[in-house]
């Protein structure tokens, strides 16, 4: 059942605006103050490192699978400059070997040079968030298996959470399906663009 001060999205924009733009105020790395921020009533972005669920980066089993499908359906060749704030999630070459198609396993993009927004299922299993320890990002790369672009490492994730600190991402009913991914190091790839509100067209990349 959804309490009735957390907003949803497309009915109630301006809470959200405002959220994200509290989110989006947050330095690169730097303050311990900024672990936990308070965005839409009732909800909070916490930082993975924080909760006592957190799988750490030693336990095997806190390693996602990657699951690869054998093609895109109706989709059409494009290249990273046409889609530059398109960001690749993978798991740091120190953790696991390949090249970058290798070893990503899903997408997110990149909200401000040190912030990626992408979907919290990538990280969580077993009842628990895994590690920031074993990820980073692809940016500015078309071809994956190249070595174009930046992979930076991640510095940590935040999560959306209650009150309480519990997290409010459901894995039955995937409510709360994103996290907000803060970099090492910022990106040079130019970021994304939020839609004004006169525009009504959709970008589908790909």
């Amino acid at each position: 059942m959804r309490r009735k001060n957390r907003p949803i999205p497309f009915r109630r924009i301006p809470l959200w605006a405002a959220w994200m733009a509290t989110a989006l105020c947050l330095p690169a790395a730097s303050a311990s103050e900024y672990e936990r921020i308070e965005a839409a009533p009732g909800v909070l972005l916490q930082s993975v490192d924080g909760l006592a669920s957190s799988r750490d980066a030693s336990d095997p089993e806190a390693h996602a699978p990657v699951t690869r499908a054998s093609r895109i359906v109706g989709g059409t060749k494009t290249r990273i400059t046409r889609w530059p704030w398109q960001t690749a999630i993978a798991f740091r070459p120190s953790v696991a070997s390949g090249n970058g198609f290798q070893r990503q396993f899903c997408g997110g993009t990149l909200l401000t040079p040190t912030l990626v927004v992408t979907a919290a299922y990538c990280f969580y299993r077993d009842g628990g968030f895994t590690s920031p320890d074993q990820y980073s990002v692809i940016t500015g790369r078309t071809n994956l298996s190249s070595s174009a672009g930046q992979e930076i490492d991640f510095d940590t994730y935040f999560v959306p959470v209650d009150a309480l600190g519990n997290p409010l991402f459901n894995p039955n009913e995937f409510a709360f399906d994103f996290v907000i991914v803060r970099l090492s190091v910022p990106s040079v790839s130019p970021t994304i663009q939020i839609a004004g509100p006169d525009e009504r067209a959709t970008w589908a990349a790909g």
